[in-house]
């Protein structure tokens, strides 16, 4: 969902509700902390790759090391590891156009699992537990030039509606809901 307005609402399916129920956690938990900065680390990995229960482990210590912080934790499986007739059942294509997008904006330019990316500016190789702390803890740190809140307007059946006021509007940015 991508939402260019400064204030408004959305509808959302029970499909996404989980989701969605996440993001307002993750908002809510925002909304107690303090002004610091919010942080999304994406993880690009695979069951085919050998690394990847590596990385899996280093994600839940991250998690646990920053438990209580606005971090928010996304695991991707891409789907260029499915060859040789077994297919990761938790990969998607639109997973690998992420991390190719990212490919194209970042200084290393190769798409390799595990990947791990944070808040969109730093990547580095998700094993490495002391460069996520490092990279993470300091996107910490920075003060959002934008804040966003949302709150649960009301749920009717299957659809949870959710409002939002972002602090400012500028058509370089979009809200996007995963």
């Amino acid at each position: 969902v991508m939402l260019q307005f400064h204030t408004g609402s959305i509808k959302i399916s029970f499909r996404s509700f989980l989701l969605a129920a996440v993001l307002l956690s993750f908002q809510s938990a925002r909304a107690q902390t303090s002004d610091k900065g919010s942080v999304v680390v994406e993880v690009f990995t695979s069951q085919s790759d050998v690394n990847g229960p590596s990385a899996g482990r280093v994600l839940k210590e991250l998690e646990q090391y920053f438990k209580g912080k606005n971090v928010c934790f996304l695991e991707y499986h891409v789907d260029y590891w499915n060859k040789s007739g077994w297919k990761d059942p938790y990969s998607r294509n639109q997973f690998t156009i992420r991390q190719e997008n990212y490919s194209r904006i970042l200084p290393n330019r190769d798409l390799y699992t595990p990947q791990m990316i944070v808040n969109g500016e730093r990547e580095f190789t998700a094993t490495e537990k002391q460069t996520a702390i490092e990279a993470i803890s300091k996107a910490l740190n920075v003060t959002p030039t934008i804040q966003l809140s949302i709150q649960t307007d009301s749920v009717s059946r299957d659809t949870l509606y959710v409002g939002y006021r972002v602090s400012s509007a500028s058509k370089n940015y979009a809200v996007r809901i995963a």
